[in-house]
């Protein structure tokens, strides 16, 4: 039961017949491996009344499934586990009884000392955490290194060797949504998010995640920034077998195939127009719509994506000169309304920001402006700048465009999103991508002060160095570097020797106390 609220509540009167059918059927199978979690994050509700409905079903499972593992949940939303250590359920010798413990690291640093405490006393299961916001964070992959400095906090407790047990973790959530929560970038290449690389070091595990197959630019050949993007230009999945149609698949894009014409196309995977090369011939494996461009001199050979459908999306890895902002401008023609997200996939962050400003932009969107008659219209493109109020009448230019924030080679995605404006049923063509260097990439890490309360010495740094507090007492130290990638986490009590083999660059190490956070550039030089 997915439930949330209050268990006592006439909406639930039906549970004891639920956990009656489903104990007696787990049990006349044989089930060993069945978690038996009878109310998910109850609120507004009192530890007292849990337990008065846990008396209720309890019984049921004991008698149907002696021996079964039980996950209780406790008072708001899985966090006041105190609570339940105060005034555990008893009674029940042949169950497993276990309490939940819910926790988002942005958010919930407060209840790690109950977590402590209680699983000194009683069995604890963290049902659900996460590196994000207690709302999951909506609308960004990125968390501050606070966020993860609190989860390293949490599986210190959670590996507790101060009298307390080993807990057992779920993490929230194995999903590609774009909020902090999703371990992620997409579900087709199974490539991390930031929360997700911070998970998988957290687990031990190393390199457990890696995407299911190798990317590889096509025909050999990386695509370079500044340059142009030829969208027919995918990348390949080269552990595919050449004859296998449609073998980019969910690997290096996906496909929707939902408009008619695509539905009524002679192409054998029910997708592409094929009109790309003379013959036909252009890719003739793979199932992405592609056309070539028209009507600019120069653009012979080019490719365009045809009827682009929300949530598809396409995999480039290119070769990126030097670091900085980039301008992008599409190749349009009057049938282009695109609205895009541009990704890294090699780096789990979002690439697109406003060059004005320098802020992050959700996404980049491109309308077709030049205009001419119906008949030769898809025959016309040009060069066209972002633009925003896609759906109005007149656009307006905006400066969007990509950091990269590490030169060499990158892996990107670009998906397609949904248009708000309901008049367009389906998107238009969209040609490749022009990316000009515009601005240097610098961050704010020279202006941290250099007095934050605590000093560290040598700095710059062979890699080995040591930190000492100001004013004596516990803390937590955190070093992430440029891409706040945490490379380093410990506890350390007034001075600690940190030794670690971190690669030559500029980092930033904070320091958390009770009362405050404070922060310190330091530079590594391994030369």
């Amino acid at each position: 039961m997915a439930a949330t609220g209050n268990p006592t509540d006439s909406t639930f009167k039906d549970a004891p017949i639920f956990f009656n059918d489903i104990s007696e059927y787990s049990h006349s199978k044989g089930y060993k491996h069945v978690l038996y979690e009878i109310f998910n994050e109850p609120h507004s509700v009192s530890w007292t009344q849990i337990k008065q409905y846990a008396n209720q079903i309890l019984p049921i499972i004991q008698s149907n499934d002696s021996g079964a593992v039980v996950v209780v949940g406790t008072p708001q939303w899985d966090q006041n586990i105190g609570d339940a250590a105060s005034s555990p359920i008893t009674g029940y010798s042949d169950l497993n009884i276990m309490y939940a413990f819910h926790f988002y690291s942005c958010s919930h640093y407060q209840f790690l000392s109950a977590l402590d405490n209680a699983s000194k006393s009683i069995p604890v299961f963290i049902s659900e955490w996460s590196i994000a916001k207690f709302d999951g964070g909506d609308g960004t992959r990125e968390v501050e290194s606070t966020c993860i400095s609190n989860a390293d906090a949490l599986m210190r407790t959670a590996k507790s060797n101060q009298g307390g047990q080993r807990i057992s973790w779920c993490n929230w959530s194995w999903s590609d949504r774009n909020n902090q929560t999703s371990t992620l970038m997409d579900c087709g290449s199974m490539v991390p998010s930031m929360t997700g690389n911070e998970v998988i070091r957290l687990s031990g595990k190393g390199g457990c995640c890696p995407p299911p197959c190798c990317f590889s630019c096509y025909s050999n050949t990386c695509s370079e920034i500044p340059g142009i993007l030829d969208l027919g230009h995918y990348d390949v999945n080269i552990e595919a077998e050449e004859e296998i149609i449609g073998q980019g698949e969910g690997i290096t894009y996906h496909e929707e195939n939902t408009t008619p014409e695509e539905a009524e196309s002679r192409a054998p995977c029910n997708s592409g127009f094929r009109e790309s090369g003379k013959d036909y011939q252009f890719r003739i494996n793979e199932c992405v719509d592609v056309a070539p461009c028209y009507g600019l001199t120069n653009t012979e050979g080019w490719h365009t994506l045809t009827s682009i459908e929300a949530n598809e999306w396409i995999i480039y890895t290119v070769n990126v000169d030097k670091v900085g902002y980039y301008s992008v401008e599409a190749l349009c023609n009057p049938n282009t309304k695109q609205t895009l997200s541009i990704t890294s996939q090699s780096y789990s962050y979002n690439l697109l920001y406003n060059l004005d400003t320098k802020k992050e932009a959700k996404d980049i969107s491109f309308v077709g402006q030049s205009s001419c008659a119906p008949e030769v219209e898809w025959k016309t493109w040009g060069w066209e700048n972002p633009v925003q109020n896609i759906g109005a009448d007149s656009t307006k230019q905006i400066n969007t465009g990509v950091l990269f924030k590490e030169a060499g080679s990158h892996t990107i995605k670009i998906a397609f999103n949904e248009l708000s404006e309901s008049t367009f049923k389906r998107h238009g063509d969209l040609g490749p991508l022009r990316f000009s260097y515009n601005a240097p990439y610098t961050t704010d890490i020279t202006d941290l002060p250099s007095d934050a309360g605590f000093s560290i010495y040598p700095n710059p740094s062979s890699g080995e160095f040591s930190i000492t507090l100001e004013q004596k007492g516990d803390a937590e130290i955190s070093i992430t570097n440029t891409m706040g990638q945490l490379v380093y986490s410990g506890l350390f009590t007034d001075k600690t020797e940190v030794r670690k083999n971190i690669a030559s660059g500029t980092y930033i190490v904070s320091i958390r106390t009770a009362n405050s956070i404070k922060t310190q550039k330091l530079v590594v030089s391994t030369k």
